[in-house]
């Protein structure tokens, strides 16, 4: 009996023009350094910063209506604004840091994609 040809869908022919265009995709490094990433004392600085935004953060969303208007009353108007200011620049701060986590995917996916096109 012979075989069959294999028949591609457009499907097919979608997921191979996604491959070709990440394939295709350039990007300039980062300049180099003796540890990749941030240092210590930033990490530390952040976490002096974003850490403990975070873990108020999480106290706030873990308390119920009572608890959170007994702490909103104690932080007064002003409190308020501030703490919420501060919660809004740690979130500016963790976004920053999910679009290079992003990025950093999207790298790897294109430098796969530039290894499968090759041997394929």
């Amino acid at each position: 009996m012979p075989k069959k040809t294999p028949q591609h869908t457009s499907d097919d022919q979608d997921g191979l023009d996604e491959l070709k265009f990440l394939a295709a995709l350039d990007f300039e490094p980062w300049p180099a350094s003796p540890t990749p990433g941030p240092s210590q004392e930033d990490w530390y600085s952040w976490n002096l910063t974003h850490g403990a935004n975070l873990r108020a953060a999480f106290t706030i969303m873990q308390g119920d209506k009572a608890k959170t208007t007994e702490v909103a009353a104690d932080l007064g108007i002003d409190g308020v604004e501030n703490v919420a200011g501060c919660f809004r620049e740690s979130a500016e701060f963790f976004e920053q840091m999910r679009t290079v986590l992003i990025a950093a995917s999207g790298r790897l996916m294109a430098g796969l994609a530039a290894h499968e096109t090759r041997t394929h």
